[in-house]
Order: structure tokens, then C-alpha cells, then sequence
């Protein structure tokens, strides 16, 4: 089986990790989206992040409908810091005739040499990026690992995690924005 997957801290989840997930779906050969939310980011620390707890109960409630989508609570410890070389090599033991692909943005292109082992990572690992606007690619011709990568052309979206914190701390309208299902508990849970 080939599976994606959308990492992220999901601090809320929202439609654009849905709409990504479902347009990878539809533009590649993939048999699943799995979910995984980090517990402890190494590069992204986040005062503002909900327990990892919190943020599964959300990311299964937005994706219950969806028969291609699961999670993976694999990378949620969020004791230590969690690296995508760990979770990759557990994988790869647990699943040793599946196929893995990591579903990330653009952002990731000229960072990935901060990575834990990215050289590892490269040679194990299926790299798909999704476009976004606005993007300064000219430093890119001196990155010497392009051909690993796999970029995936889709329409931007326009929602972020932090967005939605924002709007939900200062009673805006968050619809539209996250899945319905879980509108009504994050206002409740993100309400600062």
C-alpha cells in the first residue's frame, strides 16, 4: 500500500489539511492519508499548543468520514522531541510492505538540510510538496536534492492553525474555516 503522510501539529486541524490531503489523493496513486500530529516539534516549538490529546480528538472527529483518512500517534509523544527519521525507521518495521510518502509544503524545500538525518530521510523517504504562493525559489538551484522531491500543484488555501486561534480568541467567525463537525468545541477549546 502507498501512504501519505500529513504531518503537522494540528493546533487546530483544519480544511486545508483536509483540502490537501484530498487533492493528494486525486492527483497521485495513493491508497491513504495518515494524520500524524507531532507532540514535540524540534523546529517549530509552540507555547500555544493544545495537548497532543486534544489535538487527536479533534483530527479523528474532522477526518471520522472519510474512508482513505486515519491517524497515526506514532510522532504524539510529547516528552521528547520527535524526529521524522524515527517515525519513518518504526514505520518501516511495523509496515515493511507499505510504501511512505511525506506530505509537506514548500517551506520544507530549503530547510530539509536542518532535518535529523535528512540525507537518511531522502534516500527512504517519498518527499511530496504541495505549491504555495508566493514562494522565493531563487536559492533553489543550489540545493543538489530537487530530483528526490515530488511537488504537487494545487490551489492555495488561505487558512492557517494560527489564523483560526486568532479569530476564535477574539470572537470571530471561524465557519468555513475548520471542518463542521468540530466548529462548536473548538470555540469551546480554543477560547482563551
Amino acid at each position: 500500500m502507498k501512504i501519505g503522510l500529513l504531518g503537522g501539529s494540528f493546533n487546530p486541524i483544519h480544511n486545508g489539511h483536509i483540502k490537501i490531503a484530498k487533492a493528494v489523493l486525486e492527483k497521485t496513486d495513493l491508497d491513504k492519508i495518515w494524520f500524524v500530529p507531532s507532540g514535540n516539534h524540534p523546529l517549530k516549538p509552540n507555547k500555544e499548543l493544545k495537548p497532543v490529546e486534544t489535538r487527536i480528538a479533534f483530527i479523528e472527529k474532522a477526518i471520522e468520514h472519510y474512508a482513505n483518512f486515519s491517524i497515526c500517534t506514532l510522532d504524539a509523544n510529547s516528552s521528547k522531541p520527535s524526529y521524522t527519521t524515527q517515525l519513518i525507521s518504526s514505520l518501516k518495521k511495523s509496515n515493511p510492505d507499505d510504501q511512505f510518502y511525506f506530505i509537506a509544503g514548500f517551506d520544507i524545500v530549503e530547510e530539509l538540510p536542518l532535518w535529523h538525518e535528512y540525507r537518511w530521510l531522502l534516500d527512504n523517504l517519498n518527499f511530496l510538496i504541495i505549491n504555495r504562493p508566493n514562494i522565493d525559489k531563487s536559492n533553489w538551484d543550489k540545493l543538489d536534492y530537487l530530483d528526490k522531491l515530488t511537488f504537487i500543484e494545487m490551489e492555495p488555501i488561505d487558512i492557517s492553525s494560527s489564523e483560526i486561534r486568532r479569530k476564535i480568541a477574539n470572537n470571530e467567525t471561524i465557519s468555513g474555516l475548520v471542518p463542521a463537525e468540530i466548529e462548536a468545541e473548538l470555540l469551546v477549546e480554543y477560547k482563551i
